[in-house]
């Protein structure tokens, strides 16, 4: 597969400031503040997923798969105001950042059907290049069949996500992952239990 989004915007604004009163007949006697901000997103993403399914027993249902991906994710932007910027720059007036990378995972899943109960067990491995640290997610789930119409379902499992520009896209918040060499930065972390 093959993806790629680009995102672009600018914001361009003047503002007055009237929390002084002046005694202009006019708005000339206030003073002017512009803003502007510019903004780019680049991300390329070329992957390859292979899955395979066996079904030793008529009870028995194994899924075996790997994937992997080669990323190029880039993100720059230039801020301008011309009024105190004191509390405005939480982030960097530019930043030009790209980073090409790749991770892969590989997993197996065995779902085994005993009466009305069934099982299923799997373990996944993923690997980033942006962080060199490999993550293993085990996962456990039940399922019981009560009646033609009802199942009773509880799950458990580990979930990770490693660094990166392309899961930033819609955060409410940016980590700059400019680095030279391998990004000491850990990886995203959830147990999910559901019932």
């Amino acid at each position: 597969s093959w993806y790629d989004n680009t995102a672009s915007f600018d914001i361009s604004a003047q503002f007055q400031d009237k929390s002084v009163r002046s005694n202009a007949p006019d708005d000339s006697g206030f003073g002017r503040d512009t803003f502007a901000f510019g903004y780019d997103l680049l991300v390329r993403d070329a992957a390859f997923r292979q899955e395979l399914v066996i079904r030793p027993t008529d009870n028995q249902l194994l899924q075996l798969g790997a994937e992997t991906h080669r990323l190029k994710t880039a993100v720059s932007w230039q801020i301008e105001y011309s009024g105190d910027d004191s509390g405005l720059y939480a982030f960097p007036h530019t930043l030009d950042s790209s980073v090409a990378s790749g991770r892969s995972g590989a997993w197996i899943q065995d779902r085994l059907t005993l009466g009305r109960l069934a099982v299923e067990a799997g373990l996944r491995f993923d690997h980033s290049e942006v962080n060199e640290r490999p993550a293993w997610s085990p996962r456990l789930a039940a399922t019981l069949t009560l009646d033609s119409a009802t199942r009773l379902r509880g799950a458990v499992g580990l979930y990770t996500q490693s660094p990166g520009y392309d899961k930033l896209v819609q955060s409410n918040s940016f980590v700059d992952l400019s680095h030279a060499g391998k990004l000491d930065l850990p990886n995203a972390r959830s147990l999910h239990a559901s019932l």
